[in-house]
């Protein structure tokens, strides 16, 4: 056993033969012994084991913490002058001569920091428990430390960073496979039936389920089977009829001196046939009794030209015809409220009946203001004091618009 041991760690013939008395005890191990001691001086060699390494790699990571990698193999020398050969690595690891295996990955960069970096995490709740929904990303700036790991930091730290990806920050489905139950839509309630007394009224019903997101119609049965009916109709009462109590009037008078017509208003009822207290009709608002009048209806007050200004009883006037016309026929009414029949006559300023006419007037009685007339004064003037200016000559011209207008 030691020979064998000692044969294998190259040993020399010399160390051989001196542990010789110690290994063998009897003639034929020294034989053998002095054998192969006597190869060792003519040159012959036991082969040796070792190991060999690459070159280290480039490390795992630029900052941080990271990790080279090398080969490690496993030689043999002959121990004949020729090469080295590569044999497996069990050789080595079963090798007696306790050969320490070189390391094949050692820790690099561990002293350079690395820089902030921004990416996105989606850790938020799922938009919705059922039916599909998405969580969306959050932004958030982070550093890797020397353990790999990473240390949060403020988002003002990425300010200058790299954007990442944006198929980082698309938000992820969630809750695809969950189905949503169903549920109702309801519309809003129809008008009663009955205006008055018992009737029904109704309201749209539908039925709805969510999924991926979206609201899709369903059955209605299915409605039914997992919520139960839903009434989409109900009765409904707007109170004791007053239907049979109207209020009724007759037609219009005619217009009075005051323009004013009057009618009768009394209520009804289409039950009874028969007037009744004015109290049944009191859900209804009363028609009114006295109206001021507007209009004739079909007849109309038709006016011709005003004729050329002249003396008349000692006044300058002008005249037009008005009569009353039924606009269906064409032909004279004589039904025409007077309180509205225009004036068939007018005064004219005296300048138009003493031949002292304005250019262009033409005996119209038409006057116009000269900007020389003291408007304010007349504005503040009252009726006798105007009047009173437009008959002094130093106005009557000048002022002859203003004078005209206040009907001197």
């Amino acid at each position: 056993f030691f020979l064998k041991t000692f044969l294998l760690q190259k040993s020399s013939s010399a160390i051989i033969i001196k542990f010789l008395p110690f290994l063998c005890f009897d003639m034929a191990c020294l034989s053998v012994a002095l054998l192969l001691a006597l190869c060792g001086v003519v040159g012959i060699r036991a082969e040796s084991l070792s190991y060999t390494t690459g070159a280290w790699s480039r490390c795992s990571s630029s900052c941080g913490i990271g990790v080279q990698i090398r080969s490690v193999s496993c030689i043999r020398d002959p121990g004949d002058g020729s090469s080295p050969e590569v044999i497996a690595s069990a050789r080595c690891r079963r090798s007696q001569l306790q050969i320490v295996r070189p390391d094949t990955h050692q820790i690099c960069n561990f002293d350079v920091l690395c820089p902030a970096e921004l990416t996105y995490v989606h850790d938020r709740p799922c938009s919705h428990s059922c039916g599909g929904g998405v969580i969306s990303a959050r932004p958030v700036c982070r550093r890797k430390n020397n353990a790999g790991r990473y240390d949060p930091l403020p988002l003002t730290e990425c300010r200058n960073a790299s954007r990442p990806s944006y198929n980082l920050a698309r938000p992820i489905p969630c809750n695809t496979d969950v189905q949503c139950p169903p549920l109702y839509e309801f519309g809003d309630w129809g008008h009663c039936s009955s205006s008055c007394g018992q009737g029904t009224r109704s309201r749209r019903v539908r039925c709805f389920h969510r999924r991926q997101g979206r609201v899709l119609r369903a059955e209605l049965n299915k409605c039914l089977t997992e919520l139960g009916h839903k009434p989409h109709t109900q009765s409904c009462n707007l109170g004791v009829c007053r239907d049979n109590y109207k209020w009724r009037s007759t037609d219009w008078s005619m217009c009075s001196v005051r323009c004013e017509k009057t009618r009768i208003v009394k209520c009804y009822s289409a039950k009874d046939g028969r007037f009744v207290e004015e109290k049944e009709c009191a859900h209804e608002e009363r028609p009114a009794e006295l109206s001021r009048c507007i209009n004739m209806g079909t007849l109309l007050w038709n006016v011709s030209d005003w004729n050329k200004c002249s003396t008349t009883f000692g006044e300058c006037t002008q005249q037009r015809q008005v009569t009353c016309v039924d606009s269906r026929t064409g032909k004279e009414a004589r039904s025409c409220a007077h309180c509205l029949k225009p004036s068939e006559y007018t005064r004219c300023h005296p300048r138009f009946c003493s031949g002292q006419r304005q250019s262009g007037s033409a005996g119209t009685g038409t006057c116009t203001t000269d900007s020389t007339c003291p408007q304010a004064m007349f504005d503040k003037a009252s009726d006798n004091a105007a009047k009173t200016l437009c008959s002094l000559k130093t106005y009557e011209f000048i002022c002859c618009g203003v004078c005209a207008a206040r009907g001197f």
